[in-house]
């Protein structure tokens, strides 16, 4: 690796004797890296933590497991501590940003918003994100770092949004039934009573044959689209805000508060309350 890519490098990490506050994960580390041809590095398992990297410009390959992939501009991946992974530049350059997050809770947190950790196109990086993130991470004060773990937060929910395409379009952008129904659902998920029933109702569709087409395009359920909706907004909630549990749920959906935390911890493996406590206890 030449000395140019050393050059071009930026990265702020959290000291790691102690966590920055009593919580089931918090914001690790964060940089950009803007590589040359000659660029590569490696992570053997067993890595402690996870880590999201955000292709800004050009191309990088990623080899995790036995498995190959081009990473280019838009896309987003995510290692996790059990795989091995080995990646370089694809061509002459390659600008990404990344961030860890670290903690007891973080890898089952990860699992449970059934994010894929495959390359996949999101979008654009989201830059001044990330650099919040950088100042708040250099920030040694115990509300910089709860800020930049609420930071880190939000830019994990932008790596979880749909995926896109080549041409900065949703996946179901391109078919009008699909992208029709994606809008259906973000403009209702939030009210009570809100399922494939309803929208397909408001589609004026039958709802097994929208609910399998939806599937093909958008690769779930419309019923699991909207759930994750639904959660996406409720961890959203409960980080951001102090908002009460029953607000939250009823912002979410929910009618009936002890329903909403029954269904929250299935999907989290804690309660809202829980969720909150590891999260900003002091």
């Amino acid at each position: 690796m030449n000395s140019e890519v050393y050059a071009q490098t930026r990265m702020v990490l959290r000291p790691m004797s102690t966590p920055p506050f009593p919580a089931g994960f918090w914001a690790r580390s964060s940089g950009w890296r803007q590589a040359g041809a000659d660029y590569c590095s490696r992570r053997k398992p067993g890595a402690p933590y996870l880590e999201l990297m955000w292709t800004v410009e050009g191309a990088g390959i990623l080899h995790v497991d036995g498995a190959e992939y081009q990473v280019e501009k838009d896309m987003v991946f995510f290692l996790l501590p059990e795989r091995f992974r080995y990646y370089r530049t694809a061509s002459t350059a390659w600008h990404f940003r990344w961030l860890t997050m670290d903690g007891p809770a973080i890898i089952s947190f990860f699992y449970s918003l059934q994010i894929s950790p495959e390359p996949r196109r999101v979008g654009p990086c989201p830059e001044d994100d990330f650099e919040s993130l950088l100042m708040l991470l250099s920030e040694p004060s115990q509300r910089a770092q709860r800020l930049a773990t609420a930071t880190a937060f939000k830019i994990l929910l932008c790596a979880s949004a749909p995926t896109s395409t080549g041409n900065g379009q949703n996946e179901g952008d391109s078919n009008p039934l699909i992208a029709t129904a994606v809008q259906e659902i973000e403009r209702g998920f939030r009210e009570f009573g809100f399922d494939v029933n309803e929208l397909a109702r408001r589609l004026g569709k039958e709802r097994t044959s929208l609910s399998r087409h939806f599937k093909t395009v958008m690769g779930v359920t419309p019923s699991a689209y909207i759930a994750r909706k639904r959660f996406q907004l409720a961890t959203r909630l409960l980080s951001l805000t102090s908002l009460q549990i029953k607000e939250i749920a009823r912002q979410c959906g929910f009618l009936d508060a002890d329903y909403f935390s029954r269904w929250f911890k299935q999907r989290s493996g804690v309660s809202p309350g829980e969720f909150r406590f590891q999260l900003f206890d002091t």
